[in-house]
């Protein structure tokens, strides 16, 4: 027997046991749950946790091209560019409106997850004390999320609602009575919403369901019951502050002028394609190449069909930890390279950065859109919940409270791995800072910078026993 039909019977036995596996996980689920599955259940591999090992033909398009010649542009003028979007703000961008909604969501991070901690018996009495490996057993937690466990208690701590001793964590009375006594900001969440908050978290950490299934969606009043892309698209792009940052690299990108000379461009960690949309759109004609790539099968998919209508675009898989020359991609052939809340997901940072400008041309930028505050609600939602967000090994570890960090170390990061030139946007100073998000600007330099000032984290992995 020929070993092709070997293989396509192993995949369909594989695909029909994935597919098996979803249907069991349904018959847990809330209806509205179910539907959202159902959805999702059309096909096993529109499922956005499936890891793609192999992918149509990016790494074959780029395999013959030739280094770049350096970008030309004029700093002072592409980085004016992109402050003027930054005062243009989309209709709906409210930001008296997002502080609301983020407090409430910190909030209703805060009381599930003492709400959570409670119902297990943890912190019910005055002077209980748990360490984070306790806690994580007594919830039933998969290893992979163990140090979320500990976020939580560092974050509580933070909030003067338990106080460290050593490596344990203490409450002076029950958790939910210190609670009740906290001046926390926000609206009150529904008692209804902490419970399903509970229940939802519960089912991640366990891995009874992945951290994509409980991606604070609604948090943003995305429409629930559509699947998870279409719901994912709504958020991203629907939402007014990500149409703002998204405006900012498109000004950026078209201040490089396209036209003139067609761009070859590389997007990490692109997800269902939020920053790709408009990217793309304003590439249309111009003779680009764009090379869009995640670790999802599913992501990559999904994202195939959505820009069809784009046949400058091809797909690959891309961790942000893999050395990219390795697998494929040649060095110094892009001009820019795109990552949308995806670059912070790399263990070291100070590793992942020149991995990334090795493929940058003289001159070639690095854009990020990056999140630069680990606030409450990343404890039960949002980048805080996928597993990748976890698993830094690098400075990072030291307070323990999130993978995000404040745009001052970006900078620096960017520095240090050889951009010798970097701007954020919007301004530490402007009022759009309050969003505690960035957009990180960066010009790879073929000559190695001058040393580099220390400025607070620098991506070097601790010493062991540090």
């Amino acid at each position: 027997m020929s070993e092709k039909p070997t293989k396509e019977r192993a995949e369909r036995a594989e695909r029909a046991e994935r597919v098996e596996a979803l249907r069991r996980r349904r018959e847990r689920l809330s209806d509205e749950r179910k539907q959202a599955l159902d959805t999702r259940l059309e096909g096993a591999d529109a499922n956005p946790t499936a890891r793609a090992s192999e992918y149509r033909d990016a790494l074959h398009v780029v395999a013959h091209w030739p280094p770049g010649q350096p970008l030309t542009y004029d700093w002072v003028q592409l980085i004016a560019a992109g402050r003027r979007q930054v005062d243009s703000l989309p209709d709906g961008a409210d930001l008296d409106v997002y502080r609301r909604e983020r407090d409430a969501e910190n909030r209703l991070a805060i009381e599930t997850v003492c709400t959570l901690l409670d119902g297990f018996g943890i912190f019910t009495s005055a002077g209980q004390r748990f360490d984070v490996d306790t806690v994580a057993a007594r919830l039933g937690v998969v290893p992979s999320y163990r140090r979320l466990v500990g976020r939580w208690l560092n974050i509580l701590r933070t909030h003067g609602l338990l106080v460290r001793d050593g490596q344990a964590f203490v409450c002076r009375e029950r958790l939910l009575d210190v609670l009740s006594a906290s001046p926390l900001v926000g609206h009150a969440p529904a008692q209804g919403d902490i419970e399903q908050s509970c229940r939802e978290i519960v089912t991640v950490v366990t891995g009874r369901a992945h951290g994509l299934e409980a991606f604070s969606l609604p948090l943003r009043g995305a429409a629930t019951g559509q699947g998870f892309f279409d719901t994912a698209v709504q958020a991203y792009e629907a939402h007014a502050f990500s149409r703002y940052f998204n405006a900012i690299i498109v000004a950026l990108v078209e201040a490089l002028e396209p036209a003139r000379r067609p761009l070859r461009i590389l997007e990490v960690g692109a997800g269902v394609g939020g920053t790709s949309s408009p990217v793309l759109a304003a590439l249309q004609g111009t003779g680009a190449e764009y090379v869009f790539t995640d670790l999802s099968k599913g992501f990559l998919n999904f994202a195939s069909e959505r820009f069809r209508a784009y046949p400058f675009v091809s797909y690959a898989c891309l961790d942000v930890d893999e050395i990219p020359t390795r697998i494929g991609f040649p060095e110094r052939c892009f001009d820019i390279i795109i990552g949308a809340n995806a670059v912070h997901c790399a263990r070291i940072l100070a590793d992942a950065l020149p991995r990334l400008s090795a493929l940058l041309v003289d001159r070639g930028l690095l854009i990020l859109r990056e999140g630069n505050s680990n606030g409450p609600h990343l404890m039960i939602g949002g980048c805080g919940l996928l597993p990748g967000s976890s698993m830094y090994e690098d400075g990072r570890r030291e307070e323990d409270v999130g993978p995000l960090l404040p745009a001052a170390e970006w900078r620096q990061l960017c520095l240090t791995a050889g951009f010798g030139d970097v701007a954020i946007l919007p301004p530490a100073d402007g009022p759009m800072s309050a969003l505690d998000e960035s957009i990180i600007v960066a010009a790879y330099a073929s000559e190695p910078p001058g040393e580099p000032v220390p400025l607070g984290y620098t991506g070097v992995p601790s010493a062991p026993g540090a």
